[in-house]
């Protein structure tokens, strides 16, 4: 078995500028383990454990969507948490779609992805919420996010990044104490 999930990851660049964004609201804190760099992405669709038989069903479809959609542009739209309410167990930095002729495509791209291959693999129907998860909070911390990172505080700075998504990667997760270590198996450019 095999720890699957569909992402499309940010150019090392933007991915250096979303850090540095984060930068002042990087505490140190035992509980929290913040997002390396290299590992933001937006996830499309998490599979969980598959056979390696199924890696190439979904290629194929990664290359039905390739032919579909075009790169993506996205937006940073403020901090938040998930859950929404109560403790918070990830920071997460929000996204929005950006530019007329981009309007719903991130959205429609999980939306195509989602509907050729649920009835394949148990996806669930969360609602589709594009983020980028920051960091990790361990524990049971009593503040949410919106309480850390206000833009009052100066934990947060509330500037707008802009990103281009032009890679849909199916990657490889493999869980540690440590960290989840993400490995590319598949990807194709929009």
């Amino acid at each position: 078995m095999i720890r699957l999930f569909l992402a499309l990851p940010l150019s090392e660049g933007e991915a250096q500028v979303l850090w540095n964004k984060w930068e002042p609201s990087r505490f140190s804190s035992p509980r929290i383990r913040w997002t390396p760099a290299d590992q933001y992405h937006i996830t499309v669709l998490f599979f969980g454990d598959l056979e390696k038989s199924e890696i190439p069903v979904i290629c194929a479809q990664m290359d039905e969507a390739a032919r579909l959609y075009s790169s993506l542009k996205v937006k940073t739209d403020g901090p938040g948490q998930f859950p929404f309410k109560g403790h918070p167990r990830v920071f997460i930095e929000h996204l929005i779609e950006q530019g007329a002729t981009a309007q719903g495509q991130l959205s429609s791209l999980q939306h195509y992805l989602y509907l050729n291959l649920k009835d394949r693999y148990k996806l669930g129907n969360r609602r589709f919420r594009p983020h980028i998860t920051t960091a990790r909070i361990g524990g049971n911390p009593k503040n949410t996010v919106i309480d850390l990172f206000n833009g009052e505080s100066g934990f947060y700075v509330s500037d707008e990044i802009s990103f281009t998504l032009e890679n849909l990667v199916l990657f490889e997760s493999v869980l540690r104490p440590d960290g989840a270590v993400y490995s590319p198996l598949y990807s194709v450019k929009l």
